[in-house]
């Protein structure tokens, strides 16, 4: 039978491995953005310790059981394998509706938000804030020092952005988790 962890074990583990995917930094952000796959393992590498590093700070000083399966939630529930696959499509598309329509929503925020004021460094702190891809985009193309953009670039990833924070809490919605 499958162990199922604790909601203290899923709640540790929400605390440090809710980090950006290490293909999307290496070839999206140092390949492709800033044209340098050392500045994509500069990131990777900062990012994992950075994951380490909460994991060790925020580890459980001891371990409670108790099962999310005594929890209401709707998280974990036993179906046949036909059920299994139409709630997984279902879910799927659920999913990506959720991802779109948060993608949609905070790049047309933080468009509006940059229209306000014409000031590089303020296009690039919202934008950064509101969704990742183009904040890291806009600090690849900047014209500041390297050190600079990859230090904004470290702060951009360890911050996600508001979307993606929307994304991953809508993930956990049912579930008896606070993040």
């Amino acid at each position: 039978t499958l162990k199922k962890i604790s909601k203290q074990e899923l709640q540790h583990l929400a605390t440090f491995t809710n980090n950006a995917n290490p293909a999307f930094i290496l070839i999206t952000v140092g390949l492709i953005m800033f044209e340098n796959i050392k500045v994509g393992f500069i990131l990777l590498i900062s990012h994992i310790l950075s994951s380490v590093i909460l994991g060790i700070i925020f580890r459980p000083k001891c371990i409670i059981q108790q099962d999310l399966k005594n929890e209401n939630s709707n998280c974990f529930k036993k179906q046949s394998l036909f059920n299994n696959i139409v709630a997984s499509i279902l879910d799927t598309f659920k999913t990506l509706a959720i991802i779109f329509s948060f993608t949609v929503i905070f790049n047309i925020l933080s468009t509006f938000m940059c229209t306000l004021y014409s000031n590089n460094i303020y296009k690039l702190i919202v934008t950064g804030i509101f969704e990742i891809s183009n904040g890291l985009n806009i600090t690849a193309a900047s014209a500041m020092s390297l050190n600079t953009k990859i230090l904004i670039s470290s702060l951009i990833l360890g911050f996600s952005s508001l979307m993606i924070m929307f994304q991953v809490y809508s993930s956990f919605l049912g579930c008896p988790i606070k993040l």
